[in-house]
């Protein structure tokens, strides 16, 4: 599995925050589907019964990204599943409100066998230029997800 998206527009830095922020208001976690052409938010409460309150997103990966690339688990099921804390991935990614962001990266990384969804801020002044990183653990082994099986919408591929 491998992804890798860029965000050059501020305006869409701007939306992705929003998204984010709108996330981490309905839901605990949130389960992102990537395929080659969307990307997906799916969010319940892990609480909740089978039916219970859940909502579900699509946004078209080229209205965000001006570069996405991504490569599932097999060429047959060429999508990847990854699940975060919606609190933990608002609470970390504040730089991209600073007034000074110039663009976005996110990868799907391992650090210490720990897959993270890594965010690369780039911040820019008039006199200087930085990369603000975060790494943000996920789950993509998402066979014996909870979230995943209380939706009962993701086909589960051995």
């Amino acid at each position: 599995m491998r992804f890798r998206g860029k965000i050059v527009d501020v305006v869409c830095i701007r939306k992705f925050d929003t998204i984010i922020n709108a996330v981490s208001k309905i839901a605990k976690t949130c389960i992102m589907r990537l395929t080659p052409d969307k990307i997906c938010l799916i969010m319940t409460e892990g609480s909740s019964v089978v039916g219970g309150p859940a909502a579900w997103g699509e946004i078209d990966q080229d209205s965000l990204f001006s570069e996405y690339n991504m490569e599932g688990v097999t060429t047959d099921h060429n999508e990847i599943h990854i699940e975060f804390s919606t609190d933990s991935m608002h609470k970390n990614i504040t730089t991209l409100k600073s007034p000074n962001v110039r663009g976005l990266k996110m990868k799907l990384t391992k650090k210490k066998s720990v897959p993270n969804l890594t965010f690369e801020v780039t911040l820019s002044s008039s006199t200087s230029s930085r990369q603000v990183i975060h790494d943000i653990p996920v789950q993509t082994d998402l066979v014996l997800s909870r979230s995943t099986c209380l939706l009962g919408i993701l086909q589960i591929h051995p």
